[in-house]
């Protein structure tokens, strides 16, 4: 019998997921756009299911991941990196607009993936979500011409104004919750919103500081990583709350596992090699044959695609005909998942020339996942250490004027960094306001910028 207590949730679950949030959106920072964020929306899904303590869950694990996957995916269609210009500005106006947009974001981001996370663990069957996408679609269409055709309203211009559409998505879940009574959606979609959004606020303003330090670090990936520990830790809150109160979920059929949930992360770990693959065979790291040879240098797609192909049907073998342990298919697919994406990672840049990149991966991925390999083989009490849960109504009430204050705090530190606008800063409003984006050039691109500092 589940307990009614939603007081709190607990301490060492949350860290486990939030370290997997970390990691996971660290690694999406070097692929970026929709595919990177699949990976870590589907890890902090699997992560959740597995601390959850809850058997139902952990058998529907898989599909989980797959639908939230989809959902922190759909946000990589929006464009960060002019916003984060705006932040870097020494004018107080646009570094404040730049880090409030920044909030914006990631909580549109955050916010989708939460709710479709937070529906299905309510009981909806895949075909309701199948008609919910339909939904979707239409609702992100209309919101994009509504806010960017006819009233004309632009964060980043002239680039695209996807943000529209993200609007549209989490305004339509929203809705679609609050006329169902969908509690659970609800709760994904406010934990998931204020998680990001928070992530991205608090994120972007280190990542200044830091590079106003003049230390040589990568601070954008420190960005990253902070996004996904907000981002992790606050939806694991909200999760886990939840996870006492849920009805028994029905059990999926087979093949929609099988199809949806193994097809989706398979996919992840190919996007993700076949990323590598491009950019170490344009450098000359690897080479572009199927096959040449047992060396480093010589790793090739032949190798990589035997490798997932194998372990995937290693996965399918064990869903079929294995003992039958939802906990310990939830913890193969978990470490199968972040296990691909780090170590192949880490291979693919120490096979480079000598160089620090490899060292430095090594020494940013290795780590946290030896950690979450322990944390996943160990029975952590989902609800204890206790850890206070707040509301859905009050999280909204205290979130968005503490996003605001913090806003306008971050945003006159920030601008006091430099005596005038570093490299890559624009401006959206006042002299010098810079629409060109065939001038601008990612923020992901450097290292340690501290020209112009005081």
């Amino acid at each position: 019998m589940l307990s009614t207590d939603t007081s709190a949730v607990g301490l060492a679950a949350v860290l486990l997921v939030t370290l997997v949030g970390g990691l996971g959106w660290e690694i999406r920072g070097s692929y970026g756009h929709e595919k990177g964020a699949s990976f870590p929306g589907a890890a902090i899904a699997l992560a959740i299911c597995l601390v959850s303590g809850r058997p139902d869950w952990q058998q529907a694990s898989l599909f989980v991941a797959a639908v939230t996957a989809a959902g922190i995916a759909f946000g990589g269609c929006m464009s960060y990196a002019k916003v984060a210009g705006y932040a870097r500005s020494v004018s107080y106006m646009n570094a404040a607009y730049g880090l409030g947009c920044l909030f914006v974001i990631g909580g549109l981001w955050g916010g989708a993936g939460g709710c479709l996370m937070g529906l299905i663990l309510a009981g909806w069957s895949p075909w309701a979500l199948l008609l919910l996408g339909v939904g979707i679609g239409i609702a992100q269409e209309i919101s994009h011409f509504l806010l960017i055709k006819v009233l004309g309203l632009r964060m980043t211009p002239p680039r695209s104004e996807n943000w529209g559409r993200s609007f549209g998505v989490v305004a339509f879940l929203a809705i679609v919750c609050l006329v169902r009574h969908e509690r659970a959606g609800l709760v994904g979609l406010t934990y998931g919103f204020m998680g990001w959004g928070f992530g991205f606020l608090v994120g972007m303003t280190v990542q200044l500081l830091g590079v106003r330090t003049g230390q040589q670090r990568n601070w954008w990936r420190c960005m990253e990583t902070i996004i996904g520990l907000f981002g992790g830790a606050v939806l694991a809150v909200g999760m886990l709350s939840l996870s006492k109160t849920l009805p028994l979920a029905r059990p999926l059929p087979a093949p929609w596992t099988i199809l949806a949930a193994y097809g989706v992360l398979w996919l992840i770990v190919v996007f993700h090699i076949q990323h590598d693959f491009r950019f170490f065979e344009r450098a000359g790291f690897l080479s572009k044959g199927w096959w040449a040879g047992r060396t480093p240098q010589g790793l090739s797609r032949l190798t990589a695609a035997l490798f997932v192909m194998v372990f995937t049907l290693a996965l399918i073998a064990w869903h079929l005909w294995g003992p039958g342990s939802p906990r310990a298919l939830n913890q193969v697919a978990l470490l199968w998942l972040t296990g691909a994406c780090v170590v192949l990672g880490c291979l693919f840049d120490l096979s480079r020339e000598a160089g620090p990149r490899g060292a430095v991966n090594v020494r940013w991925n290795v780590p946290p996942y030896v950690v979450i390999v322990i944390g996943a083989l160990l029975p952590l009490p989902p609800f204890a250490p206790p850890l206070p849960v707040i509301g859905v109504a009050d999280f909204w009430i205290f979130g968005i004027p503490l996003a605001v204050v913090l806003t306008l705090i971050f945003g006159k530190i920030t601008s006091s960094l430099w005596k005038e606008d570093p490299p890559y800063a624009h401006r959206r409003f006042g002299p010098g306001a810079d629409n060109d984006v065939h001038a601008y050039v990612p923020p992901a691109k450097r290292r340690g910028d501290t020209t112009a500092a005081k």
